[in-house]
């Protein structure tokens, strides 16, 4: 993905208005991310893995790689997942509609979403607490949120978002 293409920019979590777009998230290379010759380190629209991909990823799902489309199932309703914080209701619906793309390894055993500079201390001016850390409402929407994602295995060039009816209308164009 580009730079900005799947980070989530300032005002999507604060503001009123839906996220709109597919979202970047890392994950451990180690532990999660699979290699093999007949799948090495990644798929479309990934163009490549890791250097170290081959000796690193450890990942025992050949799904799982650099490139894969995750996404929360449409029978998954918001409310059986106990969300209790606006902005981890709010990451729900973009990850139900569009999706998150792996785009790197986090290089530890957690998770990370990519954010534009500013929307740490934007959410906590608006919120109160942290976007980052390991306790607290918002960290337990997030772990609640990582365990409902799929992997959408037929995304590809021409099935994009694994094909079927659009949830939402595709993403609008980046505007500076």
């Amino acid at each position: 993905m580009s730079a900005i293409g799947g980070s989530i920019r300032r005002g999507e979590l604060t503001g009123d208005e839906p996220i709109r777009h597919a979202i970047k998230i890392l994950v451990w290379g180690k532990k999660y991310l699979h290699y093999s010759k007949s799948m090495p380190g990644y798929r479309w629209p990934a163009d490549r893995a890791d250097r170290y991909a081959e000796s690193e990823y450890k990942g025992t799902n050949s799904k799982l790689v650099q490139g894969s489309l995750l996404a929360i199932p449409p029978h998954v309703k918001i409310d059986s997942l106990g969300l209790k914080t606006p902005a981890g209701q709010k990451i729900f619906k973009a990850l139900q509609n569009y999706g998150a793309y792996i785009v790197d390894d986090a290089y530890w055993d957690a998770y990370y979403l990519a954010v534009e500079q500013g929307v740490p201390e934007e959410f906590r001016n608006r919120y109160g607490y942290s976007f980052e850390g390991r306790s607290g409402a918002f960290y337990d929407d997030m772990m609640k949120l990582i365990s409902a994602l799929n992997i959408i295995d037929n995304n590809r060039p021409d099935n994009i978002g694994g094909g079927g009816r659009l949830r939402a209308p595709l993403a609008p164009p980046i505007e500076n």
